[in-house]
């Protein structure tokens, strides 16, 4: 079985985007408002299912140099439900830790090394916070 979906976007002003998603038949059946700051870069999503009006709320927020810090996602489809993304970078911009939580509790964190030139993730780390066993993934980079 294949999914295709469709993304059609309309510039509303110069910080607001009209984003559509249509699916395998071509129906719209989800849209987003996307608010974008004097970067261009995404900080608030907006998102609605068409059929059900459930929606869901995505915030990003960025350091100085505007790299992704964190992304907080909210929704009234089960219930209430936040969930949090919070990422750490080492002065190379490269990605150190990702940690994840669900209503304000950690799921899980990763943890990623890199080679000696901090150039590619050698092995990533998944933990969670109430087992005592690790995963870990580990990466070979071969030039030819």
């Amino acid at each position: 079985v294949q999914w295709l979906e469709t993304y059609t976007y309309e510039q509303i002003s110069p910080k607001q985007i009209r984003k559509k998603i249509s699916n395998d038949v071509g129906a719209v059946y989800k849209e987003s408002f996307l608010y974008l700051n004097e970067k261009g870069k995404t900080l608030e999503e907006n998102e609605r299912f068409v059929v059900t009006g459930v929606s869901q709320n995505l915030l990003y927020s960025y350091s100085e140099e505007g790299i992704i810090k964190s992304i907080d996602f909210a929704t009234d489809v089960v219930g209430k439900l936040e969930e949090n993304f919070t990422f750490t970078y080492d002065n190379k911009g490269n990605r150190t830790s990702e940690t994840f939580f669900r209503n304000r509790e950690q799921r899980w964190q990763k943890t990623y090394f890199y080679d000696a030139k901090q150039r590619f993730p050698e092995a990533i780390i998944l933990k969670y916070p109430n087992q005592s066993t690790f995963y870990l993934q580990t990466f070979k980079v071969e030039f030819y």
